[in-house]
């Protein structure tokens, strides 16, 4: 920060020469001149100290005549400190100079300690008032400028001041408004249930301080429109309350919101439309399958999982679960085409390796890389008792044996469509089993289904433990969907919930 500057003026070069010296090695930048001619010339030049030492009796031009010019012509409103440091101790000499403006009357010979502490205080009040003529500079170029519009009024409703926003808003210019009530601008809505949004009384607006409102507002032209109002209430010197209203125009947010609500509502429709496209070209039931047991519960109608069953020429049953990535429509729209290669393969007695590696090869070549399809795939050989199991990207499968143990069959390859040609793994596990046994096949929206107070999620020891404990697969049903939701203290959950249960 650059020191202050004083110019000392004073005809005396030895008064100059010791003013020059004490200012200096307090560490101010100190300007001489030797009559107030000199010092008139320099601030009629645009330089201006930020304080002044003047003497009274110089030739010339006097130090009263300086004090005068400066303060009527250069300092208004009056921010420059003056000090008069004279001989002269007559009291009209000092009415007169006071009256002129001066700030300081010291008497030489100088009293240094005085001159030093009265410096410092004028320096520091010019600071302060500095300050605050730019921060009403600053007040006013945004009061002037502002995109709102801005209306200053009294306890009574009177308009005090507007900003030309307000003028180009309302369509009145700013003489007319000063002096009339607010409710030229914020009329007292009318009682009744055509009015929706209302404009309050004046008694409502100053009580309302520092609350942003949605009120009617009406145009120089009669017509009424919605404003947001916020209200500031600033106490001035005289003790009386000033309030500050930002008034926001929402006719263009209003029209917005409208616009976007009736193209949300059309995308709803077509969303619907699309949706129940999709449930007719994916619909496949699994009642007609002997054995298969599903519980499905889709986020939205439009389903990213995939539950479906068919049963080869031979007998043999075929159940695929998938669960695309994300969910929705998104998630949907392979689903027809993965459910139509499905069932068509099996009807015509393709073998489970055969059928999934059609699947990853249409969902390798089709999809984006960013979607692609966990699978589980369960082949079920009533005549033989003989079970094929296949899990890329899903839960652990498990099987129920008869003697009460627990088979796991862990996801041993990545999901359908990730890899293309050879690297595409299609084996799975085969192996015997008995009848009354029962294989399980789910989602991870079951198992992902996060607590209500901690980072556990539900898990597969949970499902397992559920089905040991119920009597029977309808039982399984109602006690999977109680407990997700006492789990997670929520019956809306975060993702599809889909599982199937093979009766052997």
């Amino acid at each position: 920060m650059s020191p202050n500057t004083i110019w000392v003026v004073d005809d005396s070069a030895t008064i100059r020469l010791m003013l020059d010296k004490f200012y200096r090695e307090l560490g101010y930048r100190v300007v001489l001149m030797k009559d107030g001619l000199e010092a008139i010339t320099a601030v009629e030049s645009g330089n201006k100290p930020d304080l002044m030492l003047l003497d009274v009796d110089m030739p010339g031009m006097n130090g009263f005549d300086v004090c005068r010019i400066i303060r009527q012509h250069h300092d208004q409103p009056p921010t420059l400190p003056i000090i008069m440091l004279t001989s002269s101790d007559d009291e009209a000499d000092i009415e007169r100079a006071f009256a002129l403006g001066v700030d300081e009357y010291l008497l030489k010979p100088v009293n240094w300690s005085l001159l030093k502490q009265r410096t410092r205080l004028l320096l520091e009040r010019r600071q302060a008032v500095r300050g605050q003529q730019s921060s009403q500079q600053w007040l006013a170029a945004l009061f002037s400028t502002a995109v709102d519009a801005i209306v200053v009024f009294d306890e009574d409703g009177i308009i005090l001041d507007v900003n030309p926003a307000l003028e180009r808003l309302f369509g009145y210019v700013r003489a007319v408004m000063i002096g009339q009530g607010i409710q030229l601008l914020l009329p007292t809505a009318p009682s009744g249930p055509e009015s929706v949004v209302q404009t309050p009384s004046v008694d409502q607006i100053t009580a309302s301080s520092g609350s942003g409102q949605e009120v009617k507002a009406r145009h120089r032209d009669g017509n009424h429109f919605i404003v947001q109002l916020a209200v500031s209430r600033v106490e001035s010197e005289d003790g009386e309350s000033r309030f500050f209203a930002i008034i926001h125009d929402l006719t263009e947010q209003k029209m917005l919101q409208k616009a976007l609500m009736a193209r949300n509502e059309e995308m709803l429709r077509e969303r619907s439309i699309v949706a129940d496209i999709l449930d007719r070209m994916r619909a496949h039931s699994t009642n007609d399958v002997t054995g298969v047991f599903t519980i499905f519960h889709p986020m939205e109608r439009a389903s990213g999982d995939i539950l479906i069953a068919a049963t080869r020429p031979t007998g043999v049953r075929h159940v695929f679960l998938g669960d695309f990535t994300g969910h929705g429509l998104t998630a949907a729209l392979a689903g027809p085409m993965v459910t139509d290669i499905f069932c068509t393969m099996t009807n015509k007695g393709f073998a489970p390796d055969q059928i999934l590696t059609e699947m990853n090869r249409q969902l390798h070549v089709k999809l984006p890389t960013t979607l692609f399809l966990a699978a589980s795939f369960i082949e079920y050989d009533p005549a033989q008792k003989r079970l094929f199991i296949w899990n890329g990207g899903n839960p652990p499968l498990f099987l129920l044996r008869n003697d009460g143990s627990v088979r796991t069959f862990p996801s041993h390859t990545l999901s359908l469509g990730i890899v293309g040609g050879q690297s595409f793994d299609a084996q799975g596990c085969t192996l015997h089993v008995e009848e009354g046994e029962q294989v399980v096949a789910y989602t991870d929206g079951i198992t992902e289904v996060a607590a209500q107070h901690s980072v556990d999620m539900f898990g597969e020891d949970r499902v397992v433990e559920l089905f040991q404990r119920a009597d029977s697969l309808e039982e399984v049903k109602d006690l999977l969907l109680k407990e997700l939701c006492a789990f997670s203290g929520s019956e809306v959950m975060d993702d599809d919930l889909s599982m199937v249960i093979v009766q052997c």
